[in-house]
């Protein structure tokens, strides 16, 4: 990740559940965490000084897409051969200060929609947390956004914690059960903790993300988190999908973030 990179940072890149790469300005791979290397079906030290070129399918749209413009985030589908066949990637590529190169976070998108098909057709709750399940998240969150189209004023938002494959869901569970308020609905989707917060705006959305980065659980289990505020129509999948954008990002803010406590408060 290179010197200027604080080593808590480097390890949450190592066990984040999302897969990450530093790729150069010649588009030269700098460096891969496992989740990358395990989607890919190779090593991370293997995908290191691979051209990104080499890793898309060649009926793609060229890697030089992935690396513009120079500033800013950007997110596409890229299709990756692997030893079993090929896997399709929601990419996001974004410009980090301090990191030499551009930061790609990929995600295989059966997890993304594994997500909306738990929402859809989920238990009322989950038997290993018991948490609420996907069926009653929708119910809440559905609920709560019918409420604010007819009171714009009301504010509905959401918090995602993706736990990576080698964390300890439950530990992370109930971390969060402490934390968060009574009032709020805690579900649990696949590897993923959703509170949703009937009356936060941004703002209490940024000091909530800023809390649970210093839970102990959040960080040993290398969990990512992810808000967002729905805007008007916004549908209760589409406001989970913005959260679960910003988890993805999560390690970028930690990157860029010299003072999170300043930003928890602005």
């Amino acid at each position: 990740m290179g010197p200027s990179t604080p080593d808590p940072v480097a390890l949450l890149a190592e066990q984040s559940p999302t897969g990450v790469a530093v790729v150069d300005s010649d588009g030269t791979v700098t460096y891969a965490n496992p989740a990358l290397a395990r989607l890919l079906g190779r090593t991370a030290a293997g995908l290191v000084g691979t051209p990104l070129e080499a890793l898309l399918h060649r009926d793609g749209p060229p890697a030089a897409s992935l690396l513009l413009p120079a500033y800013g985030v950007q997110e596409a589908e890229r299709r990756f051969p692997t030893p079993q066949g090929e896997v399709v990637g929601l990419v996001t590529a974004a410009v980090v200060p301090g990191v030499a190169g551009r930061v790609l976070y990929v995600e295989d998108v059966t997890r993304v929609a594994s997500l909306e098909r738990e929402v859809h057709t989920g238990h009322l709750a989950d038997p290993e947390t018991g948490l609420a399940g996907g069926a009653l998240l929708r119910d809440r969150l559905e609920h709560a956004l019918a409420l604010r189209d007819r009171d714009p004023s009301r504010a509905v938002s959401c918090c995602i914690v993706a736990v990576p494959d080698e964390g300890d869901l439950a530990t992370v569970a109930r971390a969060l059960v402490e934390t968060v308020r009574s009032t709020d609905t805690l579900a649990r989707v696949d590897r993923t903790l959703v509170v949703v917060c009937e009356d936060t705006n941004d703002r209490g959305m940024r000091a909530l993300r800023h809390r649970l980065r210093g839970l102990a659980e959040v960080q040993e289990q290398g969990a990512t988190i992810g808000v967002a505020t729905a805007r008007a129509g916004q549908s209760a999948f589409d406001l989970l999908n913005t959260a679960r954008q910003g988890a993805r990002e999560d390690l970028a803010r930690r990157w860029a973030d010299d003072a999170p406590l300043a930003e928890a408060s602005a």
